[in-house]
């Protein structure tokens, strides 16, 4: 390298070098500052949200003041301005950097939390019912205090508790302390706080009167107010227990006929409410016949009785008189013991009816001619030709007497519809009443069909005939 060159390259890197200064002072002041220091000491007590502006000191004294620049190592603890305007954030410990060019000087500052001295509650005594809650309102002072946190307790947790937010709910009746103190244990505050029991004000009742037959039961419903009573325990009482009973659950027991009044109260007597009640005979609810329907007619016969049964609903009702009535007295007479005669052919319908509740039951009654109690079927069974029942087969008879006398069957005449020839098959049997009969007799030749049959039976002393018809 030449040395004009060598002169060239070093002006440029002289030029370089002066152009990167790492102080914002002049180049003068840089070259000319021994050193620098913050006139305010090297430890700095400060609180929480105070300001304060630092300041250097230079030597040579007296050079033009540089510009300095200023830094917080700790930006949470303390911060600061170009200007060295301090401001103290958070309690703690943070070091401030004054520099100018290569020459700095530092501090170390600590910032104080600014302590509770007070903590004021809205409340200082209060009385509040079992199961009830109150909110606590605390304020701290001083209004800047670096630590505003609240920590709440009770001192008794059986009496009552209390949130982290000072929302109080009472347990039991009794006193006890809620304190309140801040997280660093500066200042505390307490209430005395009194619970009581909620008092029952009312008791009301479902009902005011209750009308009951003897033997029936029914149940009182007591409403307590207020519904949140501490103690809600009642006791029911009847003023006379031969009339009706109450229990433990206001179930009414009528016992005989009469009225008293039930009453229930709070367990001191000093709430009550009451129900006049009163009891009555066992009521009729029905009436009906034994073993006879509506759908069922009893037949007679003329001069024959009946003696009707009947039940009456409840078997324990107080009053069981009643009425017998029949619709055609001409055919069908009744008694006030419920017998029925019958009179004269004819219907009629017999009714008996309650005196009390008016209950009504009733049954038809037929009088009738023997002929209708008597059922006769016959018919014919065996080998059977274009209608022709052959010799060989039987003829079947049924025989049912429906009535209560006994009959005496003697013979049945056979009818051959096409020769109109008749045989005659003696029977000479008594049927008795209410019974029934099943004979045969053999087919002697062959007879054609429909065949006309016709049984001759006696009662009294008169012969009745009643006929069928049977078809193959």
């Amino acid at each position: 390298m030449t040395r004009s060159k060598f002169i060239v390259l070093w002006a440029f890197v002289l030029s370089i070098m002066s152009s990167v200064c790492l102080s914002s002072c002049s180049d003068d002041d840089e070259v000319s500052l021994k050193s620098i220091s913050i006139q305010e000491g090297s430890n700095i007590q400060m609180n929480v949200g105070d300001f304060k502006t630092l300041h250097i000191s230079f030597e040579p004294s007296d050079l033009e003041a540089p510009v300095c620049s200023w830094v917080s190592r700790d930006e949470n603890i303390v911060a600061v301005n170009s200007n060295g305007e301090v401001k103290a954030l958070k309690a703690g410990h943070a070091t401030v950097v004054a520099s100018v060019g290569d020459l700095f000087a530092e501090c170390t500052i600590t910032v104080n939390r600014v302590l509770v001295s007070e903590i004021k509650l809205d409340v200082e005594e209060v009385t509040i019912f079992i199961g009830d809650t109150l909110q606590l309102s605390a304020t701290v002072l001083p209004e800047d205090a670096t630590f505003k946190e609240l920590v709440w307790s009770s001192s008794d947790n059986s009496i009552a508790t209390v949130s982290d937010d000072g929302l109080i709910a009472a347990i039991a009746v009794g006193s006890c302390e809620i304190f309140v103190a801040d997280t660093k244990g500066d200042a505390k505050s307490k209430c005395t706080l009194t619970v009581v029991p909620v008092m029952m004000e009312e008791i009301l009742l479902d009902k005011s009167t209750l009308a009951l037959e003897v033997s029936e039961r029914s149940r009182l419903t007591a409403t307590i107010q207020p519904a949140n009573t501490t103690n809600s325990s009642i006791v029911w009482k009847s003023s006379d227990e031969t009339v009706a009973t109450v229990d433990a659950d206001g179930y009414v027991t009528a016992v005989s006929v009469g009225s008293c009044t039930i009453t229930v109260s709070d367990i001191t007597e000093s709430v009550s409410a009451s129900c006049q009640v009163e009891v009555s005979p066992i009521s009729v609810k029905g009436i009906q016949f034994v073993n006879i329907t509506d759908d069922d007619p009893v037949r007679l016969l003329i001069g024959e009785e009946l003696s009707l049964s009947y039940e009456i609903t409840p078997a324990n009702a107080a009053n069981k008189n009643v009425t017998w009535y029949s619709s055609n007295e001409d055919a069908v007479s009744v008694s006030s013991e419920g017998v029925i005669t019958a009179k004269a052919l004819g219907e009629s319908v017999v009714s008996i009816i309650t005196e009390d509740g008016n209950y009504k039951c009733s049954v038809k009654v037929n009088v009738v001619e023997l002929t209708d109690l008597i059922d006769f079927t016959a018919s014919a069974g065996g080998v059977t030709i274009n209608g022709v029942i052959m010799e060989g087969s039987k003829f079947f008879y049924t025989v049912k007497n429906n009535s209560k006398k006994s009959i005496y069957i003697s013979h049945v005449v056979i009818t051959d519809s096409w020769s109109n020839q008749t045989m005659t098959v003696k029977f000479e049997v008594d049927l008795a009443a209410n019974s029934e009969g099943e004979w045969t007799s053999p087919v002697r030749y062959g007879i054609m069909c429909p065949i006309h049959f016709e049984i001759y039976y006696e009662s009294d002393g008169v012969v009745y005939v009643e006929a069928v018809d049977y078809e193959k």
